[in-house]
């Protein structure tokens, strides 16, 4: 949606920032209209290459959407990433687009299972085709065989239902721009939980981040306008705190330091499929503060 309309923003002057799109297309040719308060896909690649290399992983395959701006730019940007040290390959699978309505995941998991010891890399489009279902029923048809890494698209209730059915899933990862466990800005998810008596999903957060960087910059200006708004975010010095942390943002639109996380899925009995995402670095429901009992 972000890609078919940002020159339309552009031709009128009019200010976009995305919470959610990530692809680098929109960032690859200039328009000082276009920010986003999201990391890209570049990024989250490179922060799941660093994750399976640092795993002892040296083989990774990626399956994609080829149609998805997003999913070839990711990949791309895996694959120089994985392979940075040399050391790091990439092998291609004939079952690997994950938008073909005839997809297989018993099929793509038998060719994996011929190229030896491989991690699976699985970046579904924004749920524009039948991608996000095939990479769950992938990860459902692994079960915890090979370590599956994927996008922030798999950051679902239906990932959560699929993996719940399993009776392991301790290789499942998946890169996510902010977790509420581990934010910077404490208060933010609090007062979510004290608003809306629920938790506060990333969507919801970057969406946030978004209004509040608007919002700034109305306030910066005596007479606010569609030129004043453009040229107050991209100031070097326009700065504002965010349910996320800081929003800045760097020549390009995109985002400066933006939060990431990797979470995994543990068990919690309370939750609603018995099972929720939280960060890599908590092992445990319990360790991680839920009360799961």
């Amino acid at each position: 949606m972000t890609v078919s309309t940002v020159d339309i923003y552009d031709q009128n002057n009019l200010v976009l920032i995305s919470p959610g799109s990530t692809t680098e297309e929109l960032t690859e040719k200039h328009r000082k209209i276009f920010f986003r308060t999201s990391y890209s896909s570049r990024f989250a690649a490179q922060t799941l290459a660093k994750y399976l290399r640092s795993a002892g992983k040296n083989q990774a395959t990626v399956l994609y959407n080829p149609g998805s701006s997003s999913g070839a730019y990711f990949t791309q940007a895996f694959k120089r990433q994985f392979q940075d040290d040399k050391t790091g390959k990439t092998v291609r699978i004939r079952e690997f687009d994950l938008s073909k309505n005839e997809f297989n995941a018993q099929t793509a998991l038998n060719q994996i299972q011929r190229t030896g010891e491989t991690a699976i890399v699985l970046s579904p489009d924004g749920q524009i085709t039948n991608s996000l279902n095939n990479a769950i029923a992938l990860v459902k048809a692994n079960r915890d065989r090979h370590w599956i890494a994927g996008i922030w698209v798999l950051y679902k209730w239906r990932t959560l239902e699929a993996v719940s059915q399993l009776k392991s899933f301790e290789k499942l990862i998946v890169s996510v721009p902010w977790h509420p466990l581990s934010s910077v800005n404490k208060k933010f998810p609090q007062q979510a939980q004290k608003l809306w008596g629920g938790t506060v999903n990333t969507d919801t957060a970057l969406a946030y981040d978004a209004t509040i960087a608007l919002i700034k910059a109305m306030e910066m200006q005596q007479q606010p306008s569609r030129e004043g708004m453009q040229k107050t975010l991209s100031l070097p010095n326009f700065i504002v705190e965010g349910g996320t942390g800081t929003i800045q943002f760097g020549k390009n639109g995109s985002r400066q330091n933006p939060p990431s996380e990797l979470v995994h899925i543990v068990k919690c009995r309370k939750e609603q499929f018995g099972v929720a995402f939280v960060p890599v670095k908590y092992p445990t429901a319990k360790a991680a503060g839920l009360k799961c009992d």
